[in-house]
């Protein structure tokens, strides 16, 4: 794994605008969801608390919350580089995870990864892939 250095604060803005581009299809699909986001956001958290359990049937296993990379930076490889990590640390558990992001189905399927059910959030049209890697 490639060395990770501290942040120093001056970097703190450049990270942050960094981040803000990495995740700015998230932070599009929670304008989407409309005013009525809290409720949205509870019935998509039901919803995947609900597929995470049926296909890991609370067995042990990692859990890929997140990954991100700036757009100015995608297709150079940090996603791999992330993806590996956990694969090689992972000790041969499954790991799961959901996207919001069709685009994103590709290159976790490149790591083996399945597509064990796409679900919809109601009232708002906007599905999940539920993945798993076992």
């Amino acid at each position: 794994m490639e060395n990770v250095k501290p942040l120093e604060k001056k970097e703190i803005q450049k990270v942050s605008e960094s981040l803000a581009r990495a995740f700015e299809e998230d932070l599009t699909l929670v304008l989407k969801l409309g005013t009525k986001i809290l409720k949205r956001l509870d019935v998509a958290s039901e919803i995947i608390a609900k597929l995470r359990a049926k296909y890991t049937k609370k067995e042990s296993h990692w859990y890929l919350a997140i990954i991100g990379v700036d757009p100015n930076y995608q297709g150079k490889g940090f996603a791999s580089i992330l993806l590996k990590y956990l694969i090689s640390t992972s000790d041969s558990y499954p790991i799961y995870l959901e996207t919001f992001v069709e685009k994103n189905v590709p290159i976790y399927e490149h790591f083996n990864f399945k597509v064990v059910e796409i679900a919809t959030v109601p009232d708002a049209n906007i599905p999940i892939w539920a993945m798993l890697r076992k």
